[in-house]
C-alpha cells in the first residue's frame, strides 16, 4: 500500500519495486493503490445518518484477509503523509480490530533526509501498534534522492539489501503469526 495516489511518486515507484521482489516468493499479493480507493477527509463519522465510504469498507475488508502489509510512505513534515493517515483513520473506523489486529506490517519510508524518514516511521509505528498491528523491524529507510531511477522505476543504487532485509522480516513474522490459519 503506497502513501501517494500519484503513480510516479517515489513511494508509488518503491511500492512497485516491493511488488516485483515479493512476486518471486510464495506469497499471494494484493496491491492497494490510493488512486483506486479515493476517500473523503475523515471527520469522525459518529453520525449514523452519513454512511461511511464504500472504499473504506473495501480496504478494511482486504486488510482483514491479509497476514502482512508493506506500507510505503514518503516523509512529510517529519511525519506520515496526510493521505495515508486519512486512509488509516477510515480503515480503523470501518474495520476496527479486524483490519489491524495481528496484521504484520513492514514500513518502507522514503525520506528527504534521514531524520525525517525515521520520524515518519515512528509516527506510523505508534499509530499502527495502537491499532493492534505488529510492526516489524528493521524499518526500510531510503533516501528519496538516491533510491529510484525515474526511467525504470527500479532501485537506482544498491539499496536492495535494506529492502530485502525488511521484506524478509515481514515474511518471517507473517508466516509465524499468520492470522488466516
Amino acid at each position: 500500500m503506497a502513501g501517494s495516489a500519484r503513480s510516479r511518486a517515489p513511494e508509488a515507484l518503491l511500492a512497485g519495486e516491493v511488488m516485483r521482489r515479493l512476486a518471486v516468493t510464495d506469497v499471494v499479493l494484493a496491491q492497494v493503490h490510493p488512486a483506486d480507493y479515493p476517500l473523503p477527509v475523515f471527520d469522525d463519522p459518529d453520525d449514523d445518518a452519513t454512511p461511511p465510504p464504500e472504499n473504506a469498507r473495501l480496504i478494511a475488508g482486504r486488510l482483514a484477509l491479509q497476514d502482512g502489509l508493506v506500507l510505503v510512505a514518503r516523509e512529510r513534515g517529519a511525519g506520515a503523509p496526510a493521505l495515508l493517515l486519512n486512509a488509516l483513520e477510515w480503515i480503523a473506523a470501518i474495520g476496527g480490530d479486524a483490519a489491524f489486529r495481528r496484521l504484520v506490517v513492514a514500513l518502507a519510508i522514503v525520506g528527504d533526509r534521514p531524520v525525517g524518514g525515521a520520524l515518519c516511521a515512528q509516527d506510523l509505528r505508534t499509530r499502527l501498534s495502537a491499532l493492534g498491528a505488529v510492526v516489524v523491524t528493521p524499518t526500510i529507510l531510503l533516501d528519496r534522492t538516491a533510491i529510484l531511477d525515474d526511467a525504470t522505476g527500479r532501485l537506482a543504487r544498491d539499496h536492495g539489501a535494506s529492502l530485502d532485509a525488511g521484506l524478509d522480516a515481514l515474511l518471517d513474522h507473517a508466516r509465524a503469526l499468520g492470522r488466516q490459519g
